[in-house]
């Protein structure tokens, strides 16, 4: 179920996050093997806003979960210009933006 939520995340599919979010049992912090992104980095770092905003949501989503890199969900929006994305993780107030990378 988690991986299906972080493939559903990386290929911009919002209607299936958002259908995959209403099992209360899934991880939603799940991080892939490789890599250590969760969800919600991945669509921070593809730039999805719609799905940003779904993730944003939910309570059980850590907006500061890093990957192995020490690289932060914020950090990767910045890098890759999603001003969008920058602008609304701003605003929310559990984003930590002083996190190290």
């Amino acid at each position: 179920m988690e991986e299906k939520l972080w493939e559903a995340c990386s290929n911009g599919n919002t209607e299936e996050v958002r259908n995959l979010l209403q099992n209360s049992t899934i991880n939603i912090n799940w991080q892939d093997c490789e890599w250590t992104k969760t969800p919600f980095y991945i669509a921070c770092c593809e730039g999805d806003i719609d799905t940003v905003k779904l993730l944003l949501n939910d309570s059980r989503v850590d907006v500061n979960k890093a990957d192995k890199y020490d690289t932060t969900p914020f950090y990767i929006a910045c890098c890759k210009g999603h001003i969008e994305i920058v602008k609304l993780l701003l605003n929310d107030n559990r984003v930590d933006v002083n996190k190290a990378d």
